[in-house]
């Protein structure tokens, strides 16, 4: 696997906090190893553990395709990161292949379900 390092030096994500969902292989992981270089504070889930988590990423397990997963992801994001900034969706498709809900606060501080 050929990892391409960012290269930037700027730490444009300085101060940022993201939560990077399907971060234990592939694309995820690939962007849960770029974040932190960027500058940003990492919060990755998978619906099981992962043995390689970056330095400047946090794991939490948990399998966004159900509601119960989704509340406890966000009560660890909440927890860890205090709030996100950068939400990479990059997993949780339930058996009819629809998203799971996705409780974070919108703008107006309040919680949506959809």
């Amino acid at each position: 696997m050929t990892t391409i390092e960012n290269g930037s030096g700027t730490r444009e994500l300085a101060g940022k906090r993201a939560l990077v969902t399907g971060g234990s292989r592939g694309i995820g992981a690939a962007v849960v190893r770029q974040l932190p270089d960027a500058g940003a504070e990492v919060l990755t889930t998978a619906r099981s553990a992962t043995s390689t988590v970056p330095e400047g990423a946090t794991f939490v397990a948990a399998d966004v395709r159900t509601r119960a997963g989704v509340e406890a992801l966000a009560a660890a994001a909440h927890e860890v990161l205090g709030g996100v900034d950068i939400l990479v969706h990059n997993a949780g498709a339930g058996p009819d292949r629809t998203p799971a809900p996705w409780p974070f606060p919108t703008r107006s501080g309040r919680t949506r379900w959809t």
